[in-house]
């Protein structure tokens, strides 16, 4: 691959700067050339400890990179961090065919295969195990491929392909920890693939471990403090959490995660201030739904049913949305419930997490149908 121009080098930086929200001082770093010499860690932070998944200004940076890819057209770099900035904003087919420019300029990258494949488990799970298979073509101990390739398994319903992908991501991690017992990354690898078989305990100590020798590997803190959650140690998770939003302040699902912690603790307001915090940083139609079943709950039904009516705006497709902003609409007009003999309100299954975690959202509709309850026998 050439080099790119001086002009397309500095697009790149100020690009990569929109992406990851970095302060001016960190302007003067050329990032080009510090990430030429690509890592496998850079989804996990454990690069330079700089990249971030979520931040302000993606079209900025998508912008920038443009800019950059102009002024050098086989600028490898700009199509790889401009697909990330197309996949933070959901734009999965944009972000694919980045990868596959990637993968031309550079073929025998197993890592933009992978970056590929994580991309496309997000809209088409089946082509995702194809592209798993070709970075294990490259690279057989791929240990990041395995993991994700066993959770798109575990995704299809296939446990048995993915415990095997489990298990195999633990002998790497395990015989590279005997090799170098320093290494957090390997200890966090292996956390999560033990988590996902369900060896909570085991889990736990790695991410422990983890974290004790990077204390700023924010993954490490937010797979402890989901850990955490799923075991009811709500104030343990939500340290977690918080150490989590400290590293990456921008990070959209922590922020989701402290208010399921905060609403499980009966702490409403507080579950509101990190529902509108997620939603600065990326509305989306699960942040809006959750503050509208807040609203709700906290009887603000004037705010509740602009809050729904905006996450109609952003997904008409959502079950039973129509039916809450019906009700809401009768209530304020009238001050009282819609002439219907029952009200069930529809489970809704709100992905949280890029892993694919279903948040509590249960809880939340069981919450608020005990509102509603509550009111219909007011009326009776």
């Amino acid at each position: 691959m050439s080099n790119p121009s001086t002009q397309a080098e500095k697009y790149f930086n100020e690009g990569f700067c929109y992406l990851n929200s970095f302060t001016i001082k960190d302007k003067n770093i050329n990032y080009s050339r510090l990430l030429c010499e690509d890592s496998e860690y850079d989804l996990d932070n454990g690069f330079i400890g700089a990249i971030k998944l979520y931040s302000y200004d993606y079209e900025k940076a998508i912008e920038k990179f443009n800019e950059a890819i102009s002024q050098s057209p086989v600028y490898a770099l700009a199509y790889k961090y401009r697909a990330k900035a197309y996949e933070s904003l959901e734009k999965y087919k944009e972000a694919t065919a980045d990868y596959n420019t990637w993968i031309k300029l550079d073929p025998d990258n197993a890592i933009a295969y992978l970056n590929r494949a994580n991309c496309i488990a997000d809209y088409d799970e089946e082509k995702a195990l194809l592209e798993y298979n070709k970075v294990l073509e490259l690279k057989p101990e791929y240990i990041s491929a395995y993991n994700n390739r066993g959770r798109t398994y575990f995704s299809l319903n296939r446990k048995a392909l993915g415990i095997l992908d489990f298990e195999k991501s633990i002998a790497l991690c395990t015989q590279k920890i005997q090799n170098n017992s320093k290494d957090a990354i390997n200890y966090y690898y292996r956390g999560w693939a033990l988590e996902k078989l369900d060896k909570k305990t085991e889990a736990m100590q790695d991410f422990d471990q983890s974290i004790a020798l990077n204390p700023k590997h924010f993954a490490s803190y937010f797979s402890r403090g989901f850990l955490k959650y799923n075991q009811e140690d709500y104030e343990g998770a939500i340290f977690d959490f918080r150490e989590t939003l400290n590293l990456d302040p921008n990070n959209y699902y922590c922020c989701m995660m402290l208010a399921n912690c905060y609403l499980e603790m009966d702490k409403l307001k507080e579950a509101m201030v990190f529902c509108i915090q997620s939603l600065t940083i990326k509305e989306t139609d699960s942040a809006m739904y959750i503050k509208s079943i807040l609203l709700s709950g906290m009887e603000n039904y004037r705010a509740a049913q602009q809050s729904y009516e905006k996450t109609y705006e952003i997904n008409p497709g959502i079950r039973g949305l129509k039916r809450h902003i019906k009700f809401l609409q009768h209530y304020n007009r009238l001050g009282r419930l819609p002439g219907i003999s029952k009200w069930q309100l529809q489970k809704l299954k709100l992905h949280i997490t890029k892993y694919k975690i279903d948040s509590v959202a249960g809880k939340f509709f069981k919450r608020y149908k005990t509102k509603t309850s509550s009111l219909l026998r007011k009326r009776k």
